[in-house]
């Protein structure tokens, strides 16, 4: 019954943390097994899935002021958020199945943020950073500041240079880092990069 399922979502499926700034032109979130469109102004929930079509585009913005712009034909699942404005405890953890994505960290400490893909965990350490996961490869281009990848055996890579990009397979084959010329453009086909600049593109 419908009452049985409200008692049964997690307590904490409520707890607003962040607002979808802006999409372009349509996604959908999913929350607890249901979905509904997400349109500019919605909040967002810890657990909650946010998808876009194969035009479509939107950026989200979190408590701590982090931003993750999604690209056409992605997914990702907010796992996790913790803020905490001491810059001590947080806990940010994104889920990102497929697609195309700009992450610029927030607030907190540098260490709070994890960025999860099926091929391999992307560290945040205060920076920007353009990602694109598609079937068994990653491709993570640094923007800004510094990344620690950690591959699917527990290797970690660096990428320490703005501009360079690493691409990763889920077999544990890496490329890179090199500069960052576009040649891997075509793993997602619909995304441009840059995805976004710091600011969403139709502001």
């Amino acid at each position: 019954s419908l009452m049985l399922q409200l008692v049964t979502l997690p307590a904490h499926a409520d707890v607003r943390i962040g607002v979808a700034a802006a999409v372009a032109t349509k996604a959908e979130a999913v929350i607890g097994g249901a979905t509904h469109a997400l349109v500019a102004g919605n909040d967002l929930v810890a657990n909650e899935t946010v998808r876009t079509g194969p035009a479509d585009t939107a950026q989200l913005i979190f408590l701590d002021q982090t931003s993750l712009s999604v690209g056409p034909k992605s997914e990702v699942t907010l796992d996790k958020f913790v803020y905490d404005p001491n810059r001590t405890k947080g806990d940010v953890v994104l889920q990102a199945t497929k697609g195309a994505f700009r992450f610029v960290s927030g607030t907190q400490d540098p260490h709070s943020y994890a960025l999860k893909t099926p091929v391999a965990s992307i560290g945040v350490r205060g920076t920007i950073i353009d990602f694109l996961v598609q079937g068994d490869q990653l491709v993570v281009i640094l923007v800004e500041g510094w990344s620690e990848i950690t591959l699917p055996g527990g290797q970690i890579v660096r990428l320490t240079t703005p501009g360079t990009a690493i691409k990763i397979s889920k077999d544990g084959t890496v490329q890179g880092p090199k500069t960052w010329d576009g040649t891997y453009r075509n793993i997602v086909q619909a995304a441009s990069f840059p995805l976004y600049g710091h600011r969403f593109s139709s502001e």
